[in-house]
């Protein structure tokens, strides 16, 4: 299977403009990501059916990068869990510049799927953003640390009552 990424770069915005721009296409791709987790995730995950993954991402017909995914059985607070190991790496030129991202992510799950940790790195040049996200369906918040190479956030939200999170 092969996931082709179409988006069209801006020709006369601002720098800050056009990685706003480029980060939210990574986001995009992510999401889609864990769409074919969840999809499959109705009652409980085989961990046996979900196999390791290989998408090209495409800007027309150059190939810019690529994602990959690896699922994994693992213990999370002494409960069996799955983890999700994603990688995504993209190249391209930018009127004239180089730039690449670097997207790292590792997201826990219960056996249904539901989501219990994730933590997110994405560089791009000397940009860093990072987020740490610890679910509690218990007390139905969700414990978010997050940021970039200089600043430091931390912020509690509230997940409402029988609410089905597909991904962040």
């Amino acid at each position: 299977m092969e996931f082709t990424a179409m988006h069209s770069l801006p020709t006369s915005t601002r720098p800050s403009q056009r990685n706003g721009r480029f980060f939210s296409f990574l986001l995009g791709v992510l999401c889609f990501h864990f769409s074919l987790v969840t999809a499959s995730a109705q009652s409980k995950l085989q961990i046996a059916s979900l196999k390791p993954a290989w998408y090209g991402m495409y800007l027309g017909k150059s190939k810019i990068g690529y994602t990959s995914l690896l699922f994994k059985e693992v213990t999370y607070q002494g409960k069996p869990a799955i983890q999700l190991d994603s990688d995504a790496r993209m190249k391209l030129n930018m009127l004239g510049t180089e730039v690449e991202q670097i997207s790292t992510q590792q997201t826990v799950m219960d056996e249904k799927g539901r989501i219990l940790r994730e933590v997110m790195d994405i560089h791009s040049q000397a940009s860093k953003m990072y987020l740490e996200a610890d679910f509690d369906y218990t007390a139905n918040k969700v414990e978010c640390r997050f940021g970039t190479s200089d600043e430091k956030n931390h912020k509690t939200l509230s997940i409402p009552k029988d609410a089905v999170i597909l991904g962040d």
